[in-house]
């Protein structure tokens, strides 16, 4: 017995000095729970692409509640021409936005059947976002400016 209460005394002490003792739970994943520590530093997202080359004359031809193109490449600091051709039965636009969310350009509405020239005065290169005011969320793409 007094060899019992010797091990139990040196296994409390080994544990904490309040005699409290840890606690592990099985885990069921393979992966660990403590950070991961690196000497990279993480990659950034790269700029999209868009197919093609810079142009200076876009032609959108709305169908459905879709933009036709989900990029548009366009060269930095030129003026260049957004041509909407709304052939739905409700009214589009074409507005430009930084990634921040802050207006550059605001088209006006092109209401079914209409077709409109926006001219757009020179962006410096980055990347931008177009959309239609009316349907944001359906109808969006990336608009690189090279």
């Amino acid at each position: 017995m007094l060899i019992t209460m010797f091990l139990l005394a040196v296994t409390l002490q080994a544990c904490g000095d309040g005699g409290e003792q840890a606690q592990s739970t099985p885990s069921s994943s393979s992966e660990s729970t403590a950070p991961s520590v690196t000497s990279e530093p993480p990659t950034a997202t790269p700029a999209p692409t868009c197919p093609g080359r810079p142009s200076t004359e876009i032609t959108l031809r709305v169908r459905h509640i879709a933009f036709p193109v989900e990029c548009l490449l366009v060269p930095a600091g030129e003026p260049w021409r957004i041509d909407l051709v709304n052939q739905t039965e409700v009214n589009h636009n074409v507005a430009i936005e930084t990634s921040e969310s802050e207006a550059v350009f605001i088209g006006e509405l092109a209401y079914p059947g209409d077709a409109i020239a926006y001219r757009i005065e020179p962006l410096d290169a980055g990347v931008y976002v177009f959309q239609c005011d009316i349907h944001p969320k359906d109808m969006t793409g990336t608009l690189v400016v090279e």
